[in-house]
Formats: structure tokens, sequence, C-alpha cells
């Protein structure tokens, strides 16, 4: 299979600073390489709220799966999902399941053993 792609590449200027970033388009997907380290730290560390999500997946939504929280994209919806998540999941309140799970697991691992 071939496809093609074109690099661009600019500077992007930001108060005083400039950011290289090379963008490439493949498949219908946006390809962004950041040209350094600071560039990196100062797009995806100091601005992660702008640039972080999941994208969107039309498909799921076709299919009813919007519940889901590991496919939600950050936001108004996601924090809910993610807050009720954490407390179900810490490590304490899990603790006392642990019996179980180790049991359910070995279990598990036997029967993909005899029938892959």
């Amino acid at each position: 299979m071939r496809f093609r792609c074109q690099w661009r590449g600019s500077r992007i200027r930001n108060g005083g600073a400039s950011i290289g970033i090379l963008h490439a388009s493949a498949f219908g997907q946006h390809i962004f390489v950041l040209n350094g380290f600071p560039d990196a730290v100062e797009l995806l560390e100091k601005r992660a709220s702008i640039y972080s999500s999941r994208p969107a997946l039309p498909l799921m939504q076709m299919m009813g799966w919007t519940f889901n929280s590991g496919l939600l994209p950050y936001g108004d919806t996601w924090r809910p999902h993610r807050k009720v998540l954490q407390q179900g999941l810490r490590k304490d309140v899990l603790e006392p399941y642990q019996p179980k799970l180790t049991t359910k697991t070995g279990e598990l691992l036997q029967n993909l053993a005899a029938a892959p």
C-alpha cells in the first residue's frame, strides 16, 4: 500500500519565542513533530489541557457506546466518569477483593491455555 505524505515545516511565533513544528497528514490523521525538547515542554506540558484529548470515534456513537469512560474525550462528561472510577479503583478499596482476583486470574489463564 502506498500513501503520499508531504511534510511542511513552519515556525509559529508565540510572543517572543518561536516554536518549530513539522506537520504531515496521512490516512486522514494529522501528525505533528515537535522540533526540540523546549518546544515539546511548552506545548505538551504547559498547554496540555488545550491539546490533550481522545479522538472522536463516530462508530462508538453509532453503536451506543458513549457510556464507555475509556472512549470519552476530556471534558464535562468525562470528569464525573473519572471521579467514579478513581473512587472505586483505589488500592485500599480493591484490597479485600485481592484473593478472589488472584483465583479468577489463575482460572482465566488455565482456560486460555486449554482452549486458546
